[in-house]
């Protein structure tokens, strides 16, 4: 049975520090954010260290200290993720913003297996929700770490990908590297 995440109960503001790192990996360019207790952002694509860096100043009133130091373990992870080498996150996540409805749907997704997928419904009822499947879908969109909170393991009841921040494209090749039929 894999190790649960440490998903602490988040905050409304930012902490006192954040820590950030950037690195190139095969899906693209990644970027890091993190307390001193956990990962709390993670955006994967080709956006610049500037972009990024305004937009997280913007969402958590805070300019972050650039720390490799900080995200050896992270990255790491997410390498080995990426190459196909892992299966788990085990290091700890912290959620910063997010509704209380949010941050339910966040924790059934971190809990859906590699390889496997989930229907938009089925988090809905998870969470006691049934009839809140639309709900469940933009929370997958407002997810904070994707990969690691994996929101690409979700999809629609009739089997079609339904939506992705990262898009379709990159939703696909997530699911494809998991080998998910």
């Amino acid at each position: 049975m894999e190790k649960q995440k440490n998903i602490s109960p988040g905050l409304r503001r930012s902490p006192e520090r954040l820590f950030y790192f950037s690195w190139r990996s095969e899906f693209g360019k990644i970027h890091a954010v993190s307390t001193a207790r956990g990962l709390c952002r993670l955006f994967i694509g080709e956006t610049d260290e500037p972009g990024f860096l305004k937009r997280i100043e913007s969402e958590y009133r805070t300019r972050p200290v650039k720390s490799e130091k900080q995200f050896i373990r992270t990255r790491n992870e997410l390498d080995q993720y990426l190459s196909g080498q892992r299966r788990s996150f085990p290091g700890p996540v912290e959620f910063l913003h997010g509704t209380p409805f949010d941050r339910k749907v966040w924790n059934v997704l971190s809990k859906i297996p590699y390889g496997e997928t989930r229907s938009y419904a089925w988090v809905a009822g998870r969470i006691g929700k049934p009839r809140a499947f639309r709900a469940v879908g933009r929370s997958c969109g407002r997810n904070p770490i994707p990969i690691v909170i994996p929101c690409h393991r979700v999809i629609s009841k009739s089997g079609g990908l339904g939506g992705y921040t990262g898009g379709l494209g990159f939703k696909k090749r997530l699911l494809n590297l998991e080998k998910v039929r």
